[in-house]
């Protein structure tokens, strides 16, 4: 695990890094202190939800991160110079992230990492090329933001991508599909269900209901009712571990038997841990590891 952290991080930490320096390399020094002072440490800034629904992301995300900064400065640093990492905690609210983005900006701060929250991302992409930032998303995934900005880069393929896949799997089914879509309502589950949604036109699958949720829900019992009563035989289940685990739950604590399709954001011990028991038989896509 620490190894695959590592790895990731340090893929993210020196792209990252590569930016700074390009960006150095396009201002002016100042002074001899502003001199003294690029060559003593590279300071770069991580926006990443520490606390709330998705901090496994995030502190997953700061573990790899310091691991590689940890590294690199054990070895010289990066053309002799530090690197120093700070972090800002953005839960998973578009505003708060927007507050660190400014506060980092304010420290001299010209290339962040965030993490898989799309709406975050989205939020920042309009600030990056007016304030000459780059940007590296971990994990944001949402289509629209393929081409967003020239400041803006990812590591993690596009939702247009594994809806695609997804839609795929769900049309060679043998059995005739009655598919339900529940997914929240954030700028990753619109995108996915969008996706997907439209890869299904023109075949087989029956689609027979759709339904969202909050990021705050925890008691479903609205939406699961209605999906009972709908009477899939396979569901489309977007959201994160917080959401999707205790969704799980309850889907088969109402006897709703359906096939669950989800997605990779269920690669997660805190989903397993809240499905309690019945994520068996759950299948979502995952990028070939090389």
């Amino acid at each position: 695990m620490n190894k695959s952290k590592a790895l990731f991080g340090a893929l993210v930490l020196f792209v990252v890094v590569g930016a700074v320096l390009m960006l150095q390399k396009g201002e002016e020094v100042s002074s001899p202190r502003d001199v003294a002072q690029s060559q003593q440490s590279i300071k770069i800034g991580a926006i990443l939800p520490l606390t709330g629904d998705a901090a496994q992301y995030g502190n997953n995300d700061k573990e790899g991160i310091l691991l590689a900064v940890n590294q690199a400065n054990a070895a010289g640093g990066i053309n002799g110079s530090k690197i120093e990492v700070v972090f800002e905690d953005c839960q998973t609210d578009a505003k708060l992230a927007v507050s660190a983005f400014n506060k980092l900006q304010a420290q001299g701060v010209t290339a962040v990492i965030d993490d898989a929250i799309s709406t975050i991302s989205l939020a920042m992409v309009p600030l990056l090329e007016p304030n000459k930032t780059v940007l590296i998303s971990t994990g944001a995934s949402n289509p629209s933001l393929s081409g967003a900005s020239p400041f803006f880069f990812r590591v993690w393929n596009s939702d247009a991508y594994e809806g695609v896949v997804a839609a795929d799997y769900i049309k060679k089914l043998d059995s005739p599909v009655r598919l339900a879509f529940l997914y929240i309502n954030s700028d990753y589950g619109k995108g996915l269900y969008s996706v997907v949604n439209k890869e299904l036109v023109g075949s087989s699958v029956q689609i027979i209901a759709t339904e969202t949720f909050d990021k705050q829900t925890r008691d479903f019992r609205s939406q699961v009712a209605k999906i009972e009563n709908a009477a899939p035989t396979l569901i489309y289940l977007v959201g994160y571990a917080s959401q999707t685990g205790p969704l799980t739950r309850q889907l088969r604590e109402a006897g709703v038997n359906a096939q669950i399709v989800g997605t990779v954001a269920m690669e997660d011990p805190v989903y397993v841990q809240l499905a309690a028991g019945v994520a068996e038989g759950v299948v979502y896509p995952f990028p070939e590891q090389p």
